[in-house]
């Protein structure tokens, strides 16, 4: 006879008792017998475990009667939620969640993005605020709005020119009143250039001339005269631009008159203790 440990139980092993292999249990109680259905002992020590050989089931012994020991629980699907399968239980195909409330895809910051997606991966970036998932090629905001890049546009002033000709403005004329670097998430998207900005210049007789440029190429010009001398006239633009590639842009705006003395965001003294700031908006669409 010999101790064995099995989990936190101790049980005696000896190899028999009245010819029949016994496992005691640490009080000395046979705890499992093993032999044909003729040979199972009479009940009444509560525990035992019997093996009927004959018809290979397991019986308990409840203290006056043996029980057979038989699976009181079956686990089964449920439609496009849960799969049993063999035993084995998994997601369903095409699974739809149930409840009310809400469900909640992986949290993370962008630097904490797979590094080997799959397209269709699904998460909240917690950096940017939104979800977002994997396309095949870059993380795509969800929705049709990729990004959005927004700046000022302080007061400014100067006497450099752009000529009012049948010449495209270049980006060596005029003055630089703003810039803006912009790396598009999708070759084939649309690149939104939104702003306006209050002007003047020192006579009515003069245009000022806005030109907005990607890297150095002129994407779209506007011109304007005010009403009066050093009045306060509006230019805006809204410019739709394609970026062919993924490759960084610096977007830049260029201002000039056709002669005399400009003004951005300003006449020829300061203006409204210079809270005359407009702003632009650079937004990608998918």
């Amino acid at each position: 006879m010999s101790n064995e440990v099995l989990g936190s139980s101790t049980f005696l092993v000896t190899p028999s008792v009245n010819g029949l292999d016994v496992l005691l249990n640490g009080g000395g109680i046979p705890s499992m017998t093993a032999d044909i259905t003729a040979n199972r002992p009479a009940a009444g020590t509560v525990g035992r475990l019997f093996l009927d050989t004959t018809t290979n089931t397991f019986y308990r012994d409840n203290g006056t009667t043996w029980d057979a020991v038989t699976a009181s629980t079956s686990v089964t699907g449920t439609t496009n939620q849960i799969t049993v399968t063999s035993g084995v239980v998994a997601l369903a195909a095409n699974p739809i969640l149930p409840g009310t409330a809400a469900f909640r895809p992986p949290v993370g910051t962008t630097a904490q993005r797979s590094g080997t997606p799959t397209a269709g991966d699904t998460r909240w970036n917690s950096t940017t605020v939104t979800a977002e998932e994997f396309n095949g090629t870059f993380w795509k905001p969800q929705g049709i709005v990729l990004q959005m890049v927004t700046g000022t546009i302080a007061a400014a002033t100067g006497t450099s020119t752009i000529p009012l000709d049948n010449t495209t403005p270049l980006v060596t004329e005029g003055t630089q009143i703003w810039t803006q670097a912009f790396t598009p998430l999708s070759a084939t998207s649309r690149i939104v250039i939104s702003f306006a900005l209050s002007h003047s210049n020192s006579s009515n007789a003069n245009t000022n001339i806005l030109a907005i440029f990607a890297g150095s190429t002129n994407i779209c010009s506007t011109a304007e005269r005010g009403a009066a001398n050093n009045g306060v006239a509006s230019l805006a633009m809204h410019e739709s631009y394609s970026p062919g590639s993924t490759a960084a842009i610096t977007f830049s705006a260029r201002f000039g008159g056709t002669a005399g003395t400009w003004y951005v965001n300003q006449t020829n003294a300061a203006t409204l203790g210079g809270a005359m700031v407009s702003a632009y908006t650079i937004t990608e669409y998918a």
